[in-house]
């Protein structure tokens, strides 16, 4: 089960990468439709929320980086909102309410990271996250909180 669910992650974040810009949240919808398992959808989603924050910190001393980012992420997930409001199947919508959910949680730790004027990776309320990364030269995903880290085996 866990070769087929890496399998099918590996190929899932392929794709996303190579079909979907970063704010394009109709695309992403259509790309989490076409997902085979919702699980890899899911980390997928968590591992391009994880760059879409590490790449928003650092870059304006004043944290406008990490607004802009917060303000990318609500609007993405609007989109998703929107796609429920479309004629999907019972599992696709239940897909989609997941994928909404896991928005939600992402858009609201970015308010925080606003809220706290958060503006560097090293900073405590993002070091205390727990993230999902994906390590190319290791072809493995794990997640990661503060200092330590727990890989798929």
């Amino acid at each position: 089960f866990r070769d087929a669910l890496r399998h099918f992650i590996r190929q899932d974040l392929k794709d996303y990468m190579e079909q979907i810009g970063e704010a394009d949240g109709e695309a992403r919808g259509k790309w989490l439709l076409g997902v085979k398992a919702a699980q890899g959808a899911l980390l997928v989603q968590l591992i391009t929320w994880v760059r879409l924050v590490e790449n928003s910190l650092g870059t304006m001393d004043d944290g406008e980086g990490v607004r802009k980012a917060w303000e990318q992420q609500s609007a993405l997930l609007l989109d998703l909102v929107e796609l429920t409001k479309t004629d999907l199947s019972k599992p696709e919508r239940q897909k989609v309410m997941c994928a909404i959910t896991l928005d939600a949680h992402n858009r609201d730790v970015q308010e925080r990271l606003v809220r706290e004027q958060v503006a560097s990776p090293e900073a405590f309320q993002w070091q205390s996250m727990l993230k999902g990364y994906w390590e190319v030269e290791q072809d493995a995903e794990g997640v990661e909180t503060g200092g330590g880290d727990a890989r798929m085996q």
